[in-house]
């Protein structure tokens, strides 16, 4: 998906599109407009008729028109630059996300169904006490408890497996 709509692409496919479409028309009118009013303003202010000439005899004394008249073309390559970057890195999240939910699925998958074992994360805190942040759902069948009683209180399963002095800071 890019934010880059064209004139097709429907707010369905991207909703983003309408947004940007509209930032980047009003970016276009006030290019426009604003450099165009500067050089109509000066125009009338040292007396001189719009034309040609007098737009050019502006910009010789007045150098600033020449920035003011190019500024718009450097800032509507500066925002289709960024405007590609954010892009690229909204599509790249999208797949990171997307990878990073098919291992989470894989990994549960497979800690659900260890045959005769559980896969448990294991927290000893400086303070010596315990703590299972997370414990499969395996548990169920060795401890006959859901993760969720274990998670809240682990040494009461730690207790239950006898291996006790396993778990104990020393």
């Amino acid at each position: 998906m890019t934010s880059i709509a064209s004139p097709t692409m429907t707010t369905k496919t991207n909703p983003a599109a309408a947004l940007d479409w509209r930032y980047a028309f009003a970016g276009a009118l006030v290019g426009i407009i604003f450099p165009l009013g500067t050089l109509a303003f000066d125009c009338l202010r040292q007396g001189l008729p719009w034309s040609w000439g007098s737009i050019v005899t502006v910009h010789h004394t007045n150098p600033l028109h020449w920035i003011i008249d190019t500024a718009p073309f450097f800032l509507g390559l500066w925002a289709f630059v960024v405007t590609t970057a954010l892009s690229n890195l909204r599509t790249e999240r999208q797949q990171t996300e997307a990878a990073l939910q098919q291992s989470e699925a894989r990994f549960l998958r497979m800690a659900s169904n260890l045959p005769g074992g559980m896969i448990f994360q294991f927290l000893l805190r400086p303070d010596g006490s315990v703590a299972l942040p997370y414990i499969s759902p395996s548990c169920r069948e060795i401890y006959s408890r859901e993760p969720e009683e274990i998670q809240q209180n682990p040494h009461a399963a730690l207790e239950m497996g006898g291996e006790s002095a396993y778990w104990r800071h020393p």
